[in-house]
């Protein structure tokens, strides 16, 4: 069977392993998030002492962590709350990376402004308490962090590869000249995500990620099922044991 199963699909599976926009998701996770998230979970570990374990020094841990438990779980709510948004900017930084001649940090910081951009609603966010967004900017934002995180840098590249920015004589500094460069898609692809973010919560009410979080609810409801997680085990299996 396994034999089968490398002859024919470990070829189209390995394509699509090679593919730039899932290596872009991938580092964005592996090389960005992953720091960030480790770190907060030291946090989350310090808070929740295992006090199954009656030992007295675990029970003198809790004791003491109880009293300055937010102050403790602040740093890890915080990383976990932007992880999408560390997220948004990893994949723009990598996919730029895998084109020629595209500034990998403008195009991470466009993807980043962009996501960010719509987790908060469109009123006047200094009413708007940064604890609410916070949940959008973490795991309940990631798809729309990556769908922004690729479709942004592809406009980026396609103001690239059109040769549309401003021209600036040679003796200017490479330092402005990247800046002009990055002018024209971020004056057009913001306003854009900006005028989306606007229509969604004008008609519906609720940030672009919770109206995607909506409309995924029934395959979530779906995927709580005992054949679902163990369809997904499988295939995670299967994809481990031909390497990918």
């Amino acid at each position: 069977m396994f034999q089968w199963l490398e002859d024919h699909l470990m070829e189209p599976l390995g394509k699509i392993a090679q593919n730039r926009y899932l290596q872009s998701i991938r580092d964005a996770f592996v090389v960005f998030a992953l720091p960030v998230i480790l770190t907060g979970a030291i946090f989350l570990i310090i808070a929740n002492p295992p006090t199954s374990i009656n030992w007295g020094i675990i029970n003198a841990w809790a004791n003491a962590v109880e009293p300055i438990m937010p102050q403790i779980l602040f740093p890890f709510q915080l990383t976990f709350g932007i992880m999408a948004l560390t997220v948004s900017f990893g994949i723009g930084y990598s996919l730029a990376s895998r084109y020629e001649d595209m500034d990998e940090v403008m195009a991470g910081i466009l993807s980043m402004l962009a996501f960010f951009m719509t987790a908060f609603p469109v009123v006047d966010i200094t009413q708007v308490p940064f604890g609410e967004i916070l949940n959008y900017l973490g795991g309940q934002g990631l798809f729309v962090a990556i769908i922004l995180g690729i479709l942004t840098t592809e406009g980026m590249r396609w103001f690239r590869k059109k040769g549309i920015a401003i021209k600036l004589p040679d003796s200017v500094p490479p330092y402005v000249l990247r800046t002009f460069n990055s002018i024209l898609p971020f004056m057009v692809i913001l306003p854009i995500v900006w005028a989306l973010a606007w229509i969604v919560w004008a008609n519906f009410g609720v940030t672009i990620p919770q109206l995607v979080l909506d409309l995924f609810s029934p395959l979530v409801s779906v995927s709580n099922s005992y054949w679902s997680a163990l369809g997904m085990i499988i295939l995670m299996l299967l994809l481990w044991s031909m390497g990918i």
